[in-house]
């Protein structure tokens, strides 16, 4: 009816969300924009128009140019991982903790009093990065941390930086059965895990890192292979016998 797009356009999921840029139409209407100025705002086929409107969306939620997103960090031999995920301070005061960038890098000046939370994506075994404000800002399109992470490292290859320092661990993935059993296991213990659902999201890492400091373990918050499959036993009796995770 307001002539900003087409019926015939107005293609979306099952959800609404339209176009490369995966709007609803309320952001289409707020955030969209003219990228190749032919006067009309086409999410849909414009890669320009998307680009333009994805990159019109993160501004509007406090992108900060200059700053990095994440950078990859080091971690010394006797570090505390329960600071990860609990802990928002300046690049400096990690560094006073033993955190040093794996590049050999400088902090610039804008980064130096940003608040950067340590993560962890795949524990204490894996890379670990300082998240800055502009991982958070990625992460308003899509609350999701692995997802903040494809996009950064990503760019980060398409801007020719270095590969990580620290290689991803080889795992096993887990199914939504195993994942529910420790959910439940925490939960029955007393550390809140949330709704059984399955996700391993930011209120089960939580509880799951308040139960490895409970019980004399690496506090990184990770859910690896071989402690779902202790977990998993205290609510079922049973381990996991496979690759599978049943």
């Amino acid at each position: 009816k307001s002539g900003k797009a087409t019926r015939q356009e107005l293609k979306g999921s099952w959800a609404g969300a339209m176009g490369q840029t995966q709007f609803l139409p309320e952001n289409y209407l707020k955030l969209g924009q003219d990228g190749d100025g032919d006067g009309h705002v086409n999410i849909w086929t414009s890669d320009s128009d998307a680009l333009a409107s994805a990159a019109n969306l993160l501004k509007s939620e406090g992108w900060r140019p200059g700053q990095a997103w994440a950078v990859e960090v080091t971690l010394p031999a006797d570090f505390d991982y329960y600071l990860a995920e609990t802990e928002s301070q300046t690049p400096n005061w990690w560094a006073q903790k033993g955190v040093v960038r794996a590049d050999g890098g400088n902090w610039n000046a804008s980064e130096k009093t940003a608040p950067a939370v340590l993560i962890l994506p795949s524990g204490a075994k894996g890379p670990a990065f300082l998240a800055l404000p502009n991982h958070f800002v990625i992460r308003k399109y899509n609350n999701s941390t692995a997802y903040a992470l494809a996009v950064g490292l990503n760019a980060d290859g398409i801007a020719g930086r270095s590969a990580l320092k620290t290689p991803w661990p080889d795992e096993q993935p887990l199914s939504l059965a195993v994942r529910k059993n420790v959910q439940t296991a925490l939960n029955a213990a007393g550390f809140n895990a949330g709704t059984v659902d399955g996700v391993i999201g930011i209120g089960t890492r939580k509880a799951l890192r308040e139960w490895q400091k409970a019980n004399g373990r690496v506090a990184d918050g990770y859910l690896s292979y071989e402690l779902a499959s202790e977990l998993s036993a205290k609510a079922t009796g049973y381990t996991i016998l496979g690759p599978s995770g049943r």
